[in-house]
């Protein structure tokens, strides 16, 4: 996938933000932030969203809106390979959960969780991402409910739940095609095969050769 549009877009856009630090400019900081990280760039990502947050404790973003950034950060470090920092900021995005807890601001907090899990093939994986998946139906955010499926089918096929799996991104592809992200929708489906590959077929009861 191609994301070099969306970092160029971003980059305009922070040029015409001008300096001063108002909500508008850490929205742009926070969505070049994630452009970087599509196109390979986790330290900049890192760097990018720290600075949009106005520091690590993130004051500048909207507290429903901060468990959003800080599962951001969680997948920068796990994609540079600092899964201790990942854990941090998937703890703080527990915590940034207020105790209400929205349906879609507690979709965002499981995520960073299942993420840092799914480096350790844990069952808990499984389990958060499929959380999250709920949570993200409850709020009616089809894209990110995708998201969270196609980690819950991934996780799942570590633990040996193929066929759970399965199921999860089958549903992530059709919640992707049906939003219009086809290369997600794609990405998706080529998980599948891969799980459904590795997937013994069921047994019959039939003894061989009898």
């Amino acid at each position: 996938m191609n994301y070099v549009r969306a970092l160029k877009i971003c980059e305009e856009s922070l040029s015409q933000s001008g300096p001063e630090p108002t909500q508008y400019r850490s929205a742009i900081l926070g969505m070049l932030g994630n452009a970087l990280l599509l196109n390979g760039d986790p330290a900049g990502c890192v760097r990018r969203v720290i600075e949009a947050g106005g520091g690590p404790e993130m004051p500048a973003f909207e507290e429903p809106l901060r468990a959003l950034w800080l599962r951001l950060l969680t997948g920068a470090e796990l994609a540079r390979g600092d899964v201790a920092a990942a854990e941090m900021w998937a703890g703080r995005a527990a915590s940034a959960v207020s105790p209400d807890r929205p349906p879609g601001q507690l979709g965002f907090a499981l995520p960073a969780r299942a993420e840092v899990h799914l480096t350790r093939d844990d069952a808990v994986a499984a389990e958060a991402a499929c959380e999250a998946a709920a949570a993200f139906c409850a709020a009616r955010m089809p894209l990110h409910e995708a998201t969270a499926r196609l980690t819950a089918g991934i996780a799942m096929s570590i633990v040996d739940r193929q066929s759970e799996g399965l199921a999860q991104l089958e549903r992530g592809t059709a919640l992707f095609t049906g939003c219009g992200a086809t290369a997600l929708s794609e990405l998706a489906d080529q998980e599948h095969h891969h799980v459904a590959a590795r997937t013994p077929p069921p047994t019959t009861g039939i003894t061989p050769g009898i």
